[in-house]
């Protein structure tokens, strides 16, 4: 239940979702935006009520005192996304690079294969002298 993907075991008709990189992209572009203000908890009871000036007099207190550390936090988010995001280009240019190096070596051992050499002996059968 906790991390299996939901798409998982749909049928063959199903609409595959976004690979799983940006969907977690897509969730830490929503959430890397932390905030100091939440809305306020609206509780019913008299215990709500006899608390809620308390708190309406320390939020402005306790606003100033976390502030610079969710402004930090917020720059540590923002700057560790765009190095994801570097760090993602730099290894698919990569991937593709190597595999395009592959493929070049491959295709230079076919065509040593299909063309011999001129040290290399031809493939077709040689007479024996008598």
């Amino acid at each position: 239940m906790g991390g299996h993907d939901a798409g998982a075991n749909a049928g063959p008709d199903a609409v595959p979702g976004p690979p799983p990189g940006l969907r977690h992209r897509e969730l830490a572009e929503r959430l890397w935006a932390v905030h100091v203000d939440r809305a306020p908890a609206s509780g019913r009871g008299a215990r709500s009520l006899a608390t809620a000036p308390v708190k309406a007099l320390l939020r402005p207190l306790l606003r100033w005192y976390v502030a610079p550390l969710v402004d930090a936090q917020r720059d540590f988010n923002d700057v560790t996304l765009k190095l994801i995001d570097e760090l993602y280009e730099a290894v698919s240019a990569s991937g593709d690079e190597r595999l395009v190096r592959e493929l070049e070596e491959r295709v230079l051992r076919l065509e040593r294969v299909a063309r011999p050499g001129p040290g290399t002996p031809s493939t077709a059968p040689a007479s024996q002298p008598a």
